[in-house]
């Protein structure tokens, strides 16, 4: 059982990992609607046609300066929604730390803590932050701009925005390493 249950597991990955590998195709592909949902009982699935525009919205940065994500525009970026009170949150940040130095530069990585309106869940936040050593940098949707924007409800979303400000990938759930690296990947090759 345990032999097949491992098995089952790594097909999953795979296949996950699969959903953003690149594909050769002789024209580009765009694509509208890419509200991807990532579940061990579903593939990836996209709409192929023209990228919506990213709704913009204003959070604040580690030092409580106002950042618009339309002031990132220009090269991709990576929207990552979380919580300290979410599951996954240590395995998720850790692979977004991974990646953080590898894409820095090229790819803008905006990891937003949903803060619900609590200045207290910020300073939480920032000591977490701290405590677990994140290199990457945080951001603070205090009054639930971002969060509204893209209609977040359950964390954590992962929403990939290419440098022209469109929405590239979206992903209402846990993302793995593979996937998100396959997905900045692509994104950076379009």
């Amino acid at each position: 059982m345990k032999k097949l249950t491992t098995l089952i597991i790594a097909l999953l990955i795979a296949a996950l990992a699969a959903g953003c590998a690149k594909v050769n195709s002789p024209e580009p592909e765009t694509q509208t609607q890419p509200q991807t949902t990532q579940t061990e009982s579903e593939s990836i699935s996209e709409t192929e046609t023209e990228a919506p525009s990213a709704a913009d919205f204003t959070v604040l940065d580690e030092e409580e300066n106002e950042i618009k994500l339309s002031s990132l525009y220009g090269k991709p970026t990576v929207i990552h929604f979380w919580s300290t009170k979410q599951k996954s949150v240590k395995t998720e940040l850790e692979f977004f730390n991974e990646l953080y130095p590898e894409y820095e530069g090229e790819v803008n990585f905006m990891l937003i803590h949903l803060t619900d309106r609590d200045k207290e869940n910020l300073f939480r936040a920032k000591a977490f932050m701290l405590d677990n050593g994140y290199t990457f940098p945080v951001y603070f949707d205090l009054n639930g701009e971002a969060k509204k924007a893209y209609g977040v409800e359950k964390k954590p979303v992962t929403i990939f925005i290419d440098g022209k400000g469109n929405v590239f990938k979206e992903f209402k759930t846990e993302i793995t390493k593979p996937v998100l690296k396959g997905c900045i990947e692509q994104m950076l090759d379009n």
